[in-house]
């Protein structure tokens, strides 16, 4: 007999699936294709690099900050649907959107020499980006992922909007102030977001901890993310940095690819409607190894041919790192499935444990490989990293939930 409740479960399934990736692929795609590109082809090598090196510190920050205050409230607020914005999460807000402006700051102006002036921009930029990312929440409370496709593509409407005041200033934060604050408005609007700010939570303590935790942790995973945006200009150059980045094309649609991947993972297994077991751990590990099987095959045939049409100014010097720098981000595909069911099921401290191990072995593999071998050794640092961290993470994901079977 057809178990018609079951295959309405599966189309749901594969319908949130499809807008959730359609929602990264529409931005990842006017960012990876047309934005990214268009600057490099507009800038110096150097200046590319640092460019890069900017919006890493302001991806880093949002996603720290506005997105795991986002994680928080689902974890702590989950009967509690769509409500009014109350007190608590409008102070974690606030307090977290001020300490990313003092980090943006001090960042661009030691690291990259910025002006005031460019500090005073990028620092718009990671404000409202922290906010965007976190009142994305109102869409995941009620699984509405058709409104955060709609949103995201207004994310990417603003991005071009921004790219055409890009070449009448020649100032490259324009281009995201404008999206931002498009994609920001749209979700107010449509989630018609209110603010109670008499109305305070029952469990502030325990909202201001789950926020403490997922925030440093994923501030340090998320520095491990974006190493490359750090560690380059120090190791090499910010040429090289361009370089690397230009390289590694389709390796970075994949760990933006991966960003909805993990929010499906934390939202329907945090929610209940994926139960964890030995054979759910290893289905979702087995559609983690074909999707990095089909972009590695994609990158053989179609890596070098798509890098010398996007970056043709970088090209040349890309050609020899293509495939290995491609490999090594596809890879990560495996260590972003197992920590995101690590933290819906793992107590909170693994995370740290995980993002401190994989930054460690970051920079013992670069640190000793970029001597010997330059920009191919620094890569294939990345690569023996992030091979060694998927499979830490599945093996302690696996022996988590044998052990907890045994018990029940």
């Amino acid at each position: 007999m057809i178990n018609l409740k079951r295959i309405s479960n599966i189309t749901g399934y594969i319908k949130d699936f499809s807008f959730t990736i359609g929602s990264t692929v529409v931005v990842s795609a006017v960012m990876q294709i047309i934005v990214y590109p268009l600057i490099a082809c507009s800038v110096s090598a150097a200046e590319y690099g640092t460019f890069l090196s900017a919006i890493g510190v302001v991806n880093i920050l949002a996603a720290s900050f506005g997105k795991e205050l986002c994680n928080a409230r689902l974890v702590c607020d989950k009967e509690k649907g769509c409500a009014p914005e109350t007190r608590d999460y409008l102070i974690l807000l606030f307090f977290a959107s001020i300490v990313a402006v003092i980090v943006v700051a001090l960042a661009l102006f030691f690291m990259l020499g910025a002006g005031q002036f460019e500090c005073i921009m990028t620092s718009l930029v990671v404000v409202l980006s922290i906010a965007r990312s976190y009142f994305f929440v109102r869409f995941r409370l009620t699984l509405d992922f058709g409104g955060l496709f709609i949103s995201n593509c207004f994310l990417a409407g603003g991005y071009l909007i921004g790219l055409g005041l890009f070449y009448l200033s020649g100032i490259w934060m324009v281009v995201f102030l404008c999206a931002e604050t498009i994609a920001l408005a749209y979700t107010l609007i449509a989630t018609k977001a209110s603010f109670d700010l008499s109305s305070n939570n029952e469990d502030s303590r325990y909202i201001y901890g789950t926020f403490g935790n997922l925030s440093v942790s994923s501030l340090v995973g998320n520095v491990g993310s974006y190493f490359d945006r750090l560690a380059l200009p120090v190791l090499l150059s910010e040429a090289s940095l361009s370089i690397f980045f230009a390289a590694s094309f389709f390796g970075k649609m994949v760990f933006l690819i991966s960003q909805p991947l993990r929010t499906m993972i934390i939202t329907y297994i945090g929610r209940g409607k994926i139960r964890l077991t030995i054979r759910s751990l290893l289905i979702l590990n087995l559609v983690a190894l074909a999707m990095v099987l089909a972009f590695v095959i994609a990158s053989f045939l179609f890596g070098e041919a798509v890098t010398k049409l996007l970056y043709p100014t970088l090209a040349n010097e890309a050609s020899a790192y293509i495939q290995l720098a491609n490999i090594a981000a596809i890879v990560y595909l495996i260590y972003t499935v197992n920590s995101s069911i690590a933290l819906t099921t793992l107590p909170s401290w693994w995370q740290m444990i995980f993002s401190v191990t994989r930054i460690a072995l970051y920079a013992l593999f670069c640190v000793a490989l970029t001597p010997i071998a330059g920009l191919g050794g620094y890569i294939a640092g990345i690569l023996s990293a992030n091979l060694i961290m998927g499979i830490f993470t599945f093996c302690v994901g696996l022996r988590y939930v044998g052990r907890r079977k045994a018990y029940e």
